[in-house]
């Protein structure tokens, strides 16, 4: 197999993969790995920088109707950066708390 070295350098402890006539639960774990890292991997090149998150809150004027600069506001902005683009919940209040004091 092409990339077999790789593979089990990658995942060490996986029986996989397999042929098509013996596959078994290591190929789906090998699989849903592969997949969720390849993944991890586009997001990272797909990630907006901050500049372009600023101007799309900017530009939409989202959580108008909470009182600038409240809790509230602030909790809305950082579930929809979590939802909207994967941040983490560190990511998104570090971003609120410098780039985006403005808007929060």
């Amino acid at each position: 197999m092409q990339f077999q070295g790789q593979i089990e350098a990658a995942y060490p402890k996986l029986n996989a993969p397999n042929s098509i006539d013996n596959i078994g639960f290591d190929d789906f774990l090998l699989f849903t790995r592969a997949v969720k890292n390849t993944a991890e991997n586009m997001m990272k090149f797909c990630t907006p920088k901050n500049s372009e998150l600023y101007s799309y809150y900017q530009r939409l004027n989202l959580f108008r109707q909470y009182q600038s600069g409240s809790t509230r506001r602030k909790n809305a902005m950082v579930g929809d950066l979590k939802q909207r683009f994967g941040l983490s919940t560190v990511e998104a209040e570090n971003l609120l708390n410098s780039d985006f004091a403005s808007l929060a």
